[in-house]
């Protein structure tokens, strides 16, 4: 079976091999030769060692394989949550929602940051909820990066799903209830409104 380019973004290529996902991270010509190589080679390894955390911790791809720019990882053969949470019962809705501030609250209990908390990142599988993505993710035990990884998934609700948003957000941060990171989120939320004012 041929490979199938199904995704090309910034930073890699996503190709589908039957029932693997290969993760391939492409060469920037702009950048020096041996920066552009340690930095996909760090990004990469980066990447691996986060999914490996989360995967006792949450459901993401499972690792199978890895060399310096390439992540061979289980497909997950589901579909992408930005496109179907509108179409969702409120029982199937509920739920989702519950699972994402379950999930997260996983992840940074063990000082995981997802980095990029979009429902693009996010997969459903039947009742089966997956992260994916963590090209962007860092470990940190601040509660200020906790609170900024909320802050993107808010923000990402409020402008893809804005008619849904305020329902799904009260639910998820009920699931995820760490009060000192909420409380800080506050406090992230008024900086970005006082440079809304500038």
């Amino acid at each position: 079976m041929a490979l199938e380019l199904i995704a090309h973004g910034a930073e890699s290529k996503l190709y589908r091999d039957g029932s693997k996902l290969i993760k391939h991270r492409i060469k920037k010509s702009y950048r020096i030769k041996r920066l552009d190589e340690r930095l996909r080679k760090y990004r990469n390894k980066r990447e691996v060692k986060a999914l490996r955390k989360a995967y006792n911790l949450i459901k993401v791809p499972k690792v199978l394989e890895v060399n310096d720019y390439k992540i061979i990882m289980d497909f997950i053969d589901g579909e992408v949550l930005r496109d179907v949470i509108s179409d969702l019962s409120n029982e199937e809705f509920n739920s989702v929602c519950k699972k994402i501030g379950l999930y997260v609250k996983a992840l940074h209990s063990k000082g995981l940051i997802h980095g990029d908390l979009t429902t693009s990142n996010m997969m459903l599988r039947g009742s089966e909820l997956f992260f994916i993505d963590f090209g962007l993710s860092e470990v940190s035990s601040k509660v200020e990066a906790k609170a900024v990884d909320l802050h993107v998934l808010k923000e990402a609700l409020n402008s893809k799903h804005y008619d849904i948003a305020e329902r799904a957000w009260r639910i998820i941060r009920n699931a995820y209830g760490i009060i000192e990171v909420l409380k800080r989120l506050k406090v992230v939320e008024s900086r970005g409104r006082k440079k809304l004012k500038i």
